[in-house]
């Protein structure tokens, strides 16, 4: 057996600095929207348990006034006044009269002060210098991609660059202003930036190398995928994943669709539980035994949203555990109910299969156990079968994760040949049938039990009864616990048992002590 392999998961995460040019054509709404989608972006990755995606931030925001309006510190730790700057920046109305701007000096400043922030920190934080996160620079702005980028590649020369590890230049699209240059404009600015050699060729390959420019439309959902690219493992210390089909062993990374859910403390509200173990445990003393309580789980309300196309629907969508619906067969539901009650869910399912559509529900929420007035409702998606319904947790607009995958190269024609006939040995079914795959979870489960249980004990000492104490005494006696029949079967004396292979502990304790046992 290989020995097992381990790789540390977000252990590669930058930090990030972030500037906002504030300047024309950026508009209120921009900076509004933009704002939110921060702020919807962190509290995820605060309110996360498990590896942090990232912990340190810095902003800030560049006019004819450029400020640091959030320095580069921990986010958890001081996210109210994260908020507050944010705040800050949505309500500024005088920055856009259409005359602001900066100059590269200013830009070129304001780098070497994130630069100063962050070695600051850090060198209080992380003793070793070696251990130190990357920095990531984001730039947000609605100039022309072309300007802006000059401009930032220009300032990128009087900064260390050893520290950074990206710098992303995100133009937004505005509808309301035209933020394209002329093919004149473009031109001039091309050769003009051709003609000057501004910094030697070194440096202007590392710049090259850090420097990616894109422009997205101004709007929360594109603005979204950006910031939670920031959210996936960057660790490259190793493969994530290993496939062996025959001859190869294929060596992949893996990327999350979305973010567990398990992660965050409102996980409840997005899933279905018939065990405490699954939700919020209520219990109750069990009036047989009051060592012992009952769990109780919620009954939910699903409510119904939409039909959707079964073939619309991708797997990488749904999560969690699944279960059976059927029609309730409760006793306290009198007959015609129960036999209605069948009748709907059947006429509901043959609907759904013979249209070959699933069901998208939502939780209704219930407010009456609770003090919160926001409260996340799960969806479920609710898949047809012989008068069943399949129940599985799909995935909302907050969790979902961008991905972006490359183009693929073109293929040799051997290797097709080969890969062909290295699958063409593995065995072909018609069906996935679980019960001819065994994981082997019995045994281990087994194996686990007998090492970890504590010893059991093999003698058993027969308790010596007085017979001139009193009643209270034995009743007190009697609480002993009872023999288990191996123990009491090796200590019974070699007498005629009337033909039994082993006499029960009850049974021999009522023989052996028949006059105080009542």
């Amino acid at each position: 057996m290989e020995k097992q392999e381990w790789r540390e998961a977000f252990q590669r995460q930058p930090t990030y600095y972030i500037f906002f040019d504030l300047t024309p054509p950026m508009s209120i709404s921009n900076i509004t929207t933009i704002c939110q989608v921060l702020q919807d972006t962190t509290i995820l990755v605060i309110s996360m348990k498990g590896s942090s995606r990232f912990s340190v931030l810095g902003v800030y925001v560049l006019s004819g006034r450029t400020k640091c309006i959030f320095p580069f510190q921990s986010l958890k730790q001081n996210y109210t006044k994260f908020q507050f700057s944010l705040e800050c920046m949505k309500s500024t109305h005088t920055l856009f009269t259409g005359s602001e701007t900066f100059e590269t000096s200013d830009l070129s400043t304001c780098l070497q002060h994130a630069i100063q922030q962050y070695e600051t920190y850090f060198q209080g934080a992380v003793l070793n210098k070696e251990e130190w996160p990357q920095l990531q620079v984001v730039f947000f702005t609605a100039q022309p991609l072309q300007r802006f980028t000059k401009q930032v590649k220009e300032s990128l020369q009087s900064i260390e660059l050893g520290y950074i590890r990206k710098v992303n230049v995100i133009m937004l699209r505005n509808r309301l202003f035209h933020t394209s240059m002329t093919s004149s404009e473009s031109k001039s600015e091309t050769q003009s930036h051709s003609s000057q050699n501004i910094f030697d060729n070194d440096v202007e390959n590392t710049i090259n190398s850090l420097l990616h420019a894109i422009e997205v439309d101004a709007n929360s959902y594109q603005l979204e995928n950006v910031m939670k690219c920031w959210l996936h493992d960057c660790s490259t210390d190793s493969d994530h994943l290993r496939i062996v089909v025959d001859k190869y062993n294929l060596r992949c990374d893996l990327k999350e669709c979305f973010l567990n859910i398990d992660s965050f403390p409102v996980h409840g509200h997005f899933s279905i539980a018939v065990d405490s173990t699954y939700s919020n445990q209520v219990g109750r003393a069990n009036p047989v035994s009051k060592q012992n309580f009952i769990s109780k789980v919620p009954v939910l309300t699903l409510e119904a949203v939409a039909v959707v196309r079964r073939e619309g629907l991708c797997e990488s969508l749904l999560f969690g555990h699944p279960f059976i619906a059927t029609a309730t067969q409760c006793w306290k539901l009198d007959w015609d109910e129960l036999e209605r009650c069948e009748q709907e869910f059947t006429a509901i399912v043959n609907y759904l299969y013979e249209k070959n559509m699933v069901l998208l529900t939502k939780k209704r929420i219930n407010l009456s156990g609770t003090t919160d007035k926001v409260i996340p409702a799960g969806h479920f998606v609710l898949f047809p079968s012989k008068n069943a319904l399949l129940v599985k947790s799909v995935v909302t607009q907050e969790l979902l994760l961008p991905l972006t995958l490359s183009d693929s190269n073109a293929i040799p024609e051997e290797l097709t040949l080969e890969v062909k006939e290295s699958m063409e040995k593995l065995e072909k079914r018609d069906v996935y049938n679980p019960v001819s795959v065994n994981s082997g979870l019995y045994r281990y489960l087994l194996s686990f039990f007998s090492k970890n249980k504590s010893k059991a004990s093999t003698s058993f000492v027969v308790p010596i009864i007085n017979k001139d104490e009193g009643k209270a005494t034995l009743k007190k006696r009697r609480k002993c616990t009872v023999v288990p029949v191996a123990e009491v079967a090796s200590n019974v004396s070699p007498e005629p048992n009337n033909g039994k292979d082993f006499m029960t502990a009850s049974t021999f304790l009522k023989k052996k002590f028949l006059q105080n046992i009542v």
